[in-house]
């Protein structure tokens, strides 16, 4: 890949991964990331034809486990932990 696209995908990747940790529009950073983790697993699993565990080099089970993370905050309300909701004091 080129320069440019590199730095064309870094950028939102950091971008997103900063709003995930401060909380800012975390749900949407979350999207981005998983599209952009899907790209990558594209592009290891169909074009460069690297293995789920990868032979010699790294293989897309990590971008799966990133994938898997985000979920954690697509699907429930981030900003708290659900299980400990009905421990707070009201």
């Amino acid at each position: 890949m080129s320069v440019p696209f590199t730095v064309f995908l870094g950028a939102p990747e950091m971008a997103g991964s900063i709003a995930l940790v401060i909380g800012f529009l975390a749900q949407w950073a979350a999207l981005g990331l998983t599209l952009i983790m899907m790209g990558a697993i594209y592009m290891k699993a169909v074009k460069w034809y690297t293995g789920f565990w990868g032979e010699k080099s790294s293989g897309w089970n990590y971008e799966v486990l990133l994938i898997a993370m985000n979920l954690v905050w697509l699907l429930p309300r981030p900003g708290g932990c659900q299980e400990f909701a009905g421990w707070r004091r009201r």
